[in-house]
This record gives C-alpha cells, sequence and structure tokens, in this order.
C-alpha cells in the first residue's frame, strides 16, 4: 500500500500517523464490543488485523 498524506492545499503533513485496519472474515473489529447480529460478541482489549505507522 502506497500513499501521501496532505492537507487540503495538497502541502505534505510531516509525521502524520496512519492507522490502517479491519475486519476479520466474520465481519469483527478488533477492539469493539456489541459486535455480530445479536450484538453478544466483544473483541475489546483485541488488536488484530491493525497497523500503525508515522513513516508517511
Amino acid at each position: 500500500m502506497r500513499f501521501a498524506v496532505m492537507d487540503a492545499s495538497g502541502a505534505p503533513l510531516p509525521n502524520a500517523r496512519v492507522d490502517i485496519w479491519h475486519c476479520n472474515a466474520a465481519g469483527l473489529y478488533s477492539g469493539y464490543a456489541g459486535q455480530g447480529d445479536k450484538q453478544g460478541i466483544s473483541t475489546k482489549g483485541s488488536t488484530f488485523l491493525r497497523t500503525s505507522t508515522s513513516r508517511c
């Protein structure tokens, strides 16, 4: 994945932090309670399928 972080005028934002995360195959996101069809699934305290970088 490659991208640039810029302000509204198109100038680069140095040292910007970018978080990238998505759901697992079951459609659950890490770190959230009350998920699923019946809202009973919790992944609180989990950090699966996430990454963070400040090298933009």
